[in-house]
């Protein structure tokens, strides 16, 4: 499981999702296969990547029977709002969720993404479960694409990309709304 950690600049570990479209069977590798053997943590400094639209959620405890929900406020991110659990309490938490102008070099791109998103968090490493992720799509951006709204998938980056099980759950005149659970 994959560790969550922002020091401020120091060393951190990336965790990073794109919507975007992802063949039936695409792995969401550059390269549309699966991959296989041990995982590593990328690690990476924070302070050189180009973000904007951040929005934080701080929790000064959290105990290990309570759900935390929250919606985010900023409707230029694709994300409308998170889950999770933790696995033991914790104080003095921060879940920080942030547009990435551009990728680090080491980082291989994906075709066709709506949104590429950070999320960092502080004193929850390897502590979150049940991870749920709602987000949207401007119909708009579909159309203009020539995109099916049956083929949208949040991708994960975590070592590589990994494309999640992803789910349209309903649409209005503007946006398509998935949801998703993240490991």
């Amino acid at each position: 499981s994959p560790s969550y950690a922002l020091n401020n600049g120091e060393s951190t570990n990336l965790d990073l999702s794109a919507t975007g479209t992802c063949p039936s069977g695409d792995s969401g590798s550059p390269g549309g296969g699966g991959s296989s053997g041990t995982s590593t943590l990328t690690t990476l400094q924070t302070s050189n990547l180009e973000t904007t639209d951040k929005e934080f959620h701080f929790y000064e405890f959290i105990d290990a029977s309570e759900k935390i929900s929250f919606f985010i406020t900023n409707r230029t991110l694709a994300f409308t709002e998170v889950g999770f659990n933790v696995k033991k309490k914790t104080n003095n938490a921060t879940v920080t969720i942030s547009r990435l102008e551009k990728l680090p070099h080491y980082v291989s791109s994906l075709n066709d993404v709506y949104q590429y998103l950070l999320v960092e968090t502080e004193n929850l490493e390897n502590n979150i479960k049940n991870v749920e992720i709602k987000f949207k799509v401007l119909k708009s951006w579909l159309n203009t694409k020539k995109y099916d709204k049956e083929s949208v998938a949040l991708i994960r980056y975590h070592d590589g990309w990994s494309t999640l099980n992803t789910t349209l759950v309903n649409e209005d005149n503007s946006y398509v709304y998935y949801t998703v659970k993240s490991p």
